[in-house]
């Protein structure tokens, strides 16, 4: 068998073997269904933190952020950021206790 047709015939499975998976939808993963075990960040259980003012502006519009499982409180009005914590209540507990710049 001449190479060329080898090949010919290698790229036509793989193309087959392609188009069924696209047939078959989405991984799983994607789109996971209601048996999941970790809950969406949406579906987290919203928490009404007391947060201060920003000791830099004296705006009272910061938000906690989560990044990479890292947590911090971040002022929409100049940007500041508080201290990185280990979880959502020691981020707003640790902005809380920063001291107003005069």
């Amino acid at each position: 068998m001449p190479w060329g047709t080898a090949y010919a015939k290698d790229l036509q499975k793989y193309l087959d073997d392609l188009n069924e998976e696209q047939s078959a939808g989405p991984p799983p993963e994607l789109y996971p269904d209601e048996n999941r075990s970790k809950p969406m960040p949406e579906e987290r259980e919203q928490v009404n933190w007391v947060i201060a003012n920003c000791p830099f502006c004296g705006c009272d519009e910061a938000i906690v952020l989560d990044e990479c499982d890292c947590w911090s409180v971040l002022c929409n009005a100049c940007d500041a950021e508080g201290p990185p914590r280990q979880t959502e209540e020691q981020a707003v507990s640790a902005w809380n206790k920063r001291c107003k710049l005069t």
